[in-house]
């Protein structure tokens, strides 16, 4: 995000945050205050958040993207390596105890 916008949007939100407490002061606080407090910070936020996005090139978003998910699929099968051992080892232990049979009283 370059320079002169984020000045831009730091003013306008500080101009924003002024006339929210002027209107508080001289109409006092109620819920649709809080309501309209609520919108506004949400949309500043989704604005931040949509601008500062775009600062890295897409061919490097794309191959650390690529990297990671590749990683995280090698995790995945890892973890399903493991589920499934427990899954057998949970299933002979539970074929063990069924075909045991009871003691007998004497």
């Amino acid at each position: 995000m370059n320079r002169p916008f984020q000045i831009a949007l730091a003013i306008g939100f500080v101009g924003l945050i002024i006339a929210i407490g002027n209107g508080i002061e001289q109409h006092g606080f109620h819920p649709g205050t809080i309501a309209f407090v609520a919108i506004v910070l949400g949309v500043y936020s989704g604005i931040f958040k949509r601008a500062s996005r775009g600062d890295g090139s897409p061919k490097e978003t794309t191959t650390d993207t690529d990297r990671r998910l590749s990683e995280m699929e090698s995790r995945l099968t890892d973890l399903q390596d493991i589920v499934i051992s427990i899954d057998d080892r949970l299933a002979r232990q539970g074929v063990n105890k069924t075909t045991q049979s009871p003691p007998t009283p004497s």
